[in-house]
């Protein structure tokens, strides 16, 4: 008789509970193999309910304690290859490949006060401002000289001036303007140069607006890392777990998992709703990331949560676990 094993109720597509009945690619495997083989099988779980992790003093928790202790001809997982677990069992050939991600609360849109400053940089608002000065100065001293001393003072010139190249700037009507041939063409000048500026603003502006910038926390697990805002678990009991756990502390990875949170569990609807609250990053295989993804897009009709762009650890082999020279194994790898 031949027992399988199953993590969560939940796990898809590999294994799931539904209807009180047991599906899932995984399982759609296990019964073909039964099928061509000739023989049953009985479902049991894992007491811890894990995947299982060597102990220093070399026993394994979970399914793989299960298969290195023989209480169980094969597990059905899906496991991840290592070489630790290729010393205690044996597995088929791999039947997924996927890559590590980092998965998250997605970015909310923040409101910015000074957006609308920003269709410009600072060096362009300067130059901007240095050339409205310049105009304005061009302007009040070609009709201070055409005033030729009349009656119209200093003072008020320089007002009209000031008043004038504002508000051809900001596109607003203005009764005095430039006079005299080298007026207009100052004052022309000024327009054609307003008009390209206003209308540069107002498309940049307008695709601001139609597309805001988010800011994104970090895009790849190094970023995760490197940062100290944001917490990230595990799934306890997994290869991703151990090899973490057991990097050397001067590596990438062991300097990653002395800054870790913890464990959360692959329970889809507690992760989507832990995640959605912003408790924790997780670190988990893209395929699952997809599942849990629509599964929350289907329930509240709107992406609540996002993935980093960039994943780790790209060949995560997932594969069936059998015991030590299992004659299910080549039965297996043959279908």
């Amino acid at each position: 008789m031949t027992s399988a094993d199953k993590i969560e109720e939940r796990l898809p597509p590999y294994t799931y509970l539904e209807g009180g009945q047991w599906k899932g690619i995984l399982f759609n495997i296990l019964r073909e193999l039964a099928r061509k083989e000739s023989f049953c099988y009985n479902i049991i779980r894992s007491p811890d309910n894990k995947w299982g992790i060597r102990f220093p003093n070399g026993s394994w928790s979970g399914m793989m304690g299960q298969l290195r202790r023989r209480e169980v001809a094969l597990a059905v997982g899906p496991f991840a290859l290592s070489e630790q677990r290729s010393q205690a069992a044996s597995f088929s050939e791999p039947m997924f490949i996927a890559e590590q991600r980092v998965f998250y609360k997605r970015p909310d849109f923040e409101p910015d006060l000074a957006a609308f400053v920003k269709p410009y940089t600072y060096d362009v608002w300067l130059y901007i401002a240095l050339a409205s000065v310049f105009i304005i100065f061009c302007v009040w001293l070609v009709r201070t000289v055409s005033d030729g001393g009349n009656s119209t003072g200093v003072v008020t010139l320089f007002s009209n001036s000031f008043k004038w190249g504002f508000a051809v700037l900001l596109a607003q009507s203005e009764r005095m303007s430039p006079t005299g041939l080298s007026g207009r063409l100052v004052g022309s000048l000024w327009i054609l140069v307003s008009f390209i500026f206003i209308t540069v603003y107002k498309s940049n502006l307008k695709a601001m607006l139609i597309s805001p910038k988010v800011h994104i926390p970090f895009d790849s697990f190094e970023e995760l890392v490197a940062q100290d805002e944001w917490k990230w678990k595990v799934v306890e009991g997994t290869a991703l777990h151990q090899a973490l756990r057991d990097a050397s502390p001067d590596t990438f990875y062991g300097r990653a998992w002395r800054k870790n949170s913890g464990f959360y569990t692959t329970n889809i609807v507690s992760v989507n709703h832990e995640m959605a609250r912003g408790d924790y990053a997780a670190l988990l295989d893209s395929v699952l990331i997809t599942v849990y993804m629509g599964v929350d897009f289907k329930q509240y009709g709107r992406c609540r949560l996002t993935v980093t762009r960039n994943g780790f650890m790209k060949l995560f082999m997932l594969t069936m676990g059998f015991q030590k020279d299992s004659p299910l194994l080549g039965a297996a790898n043959r279908m």
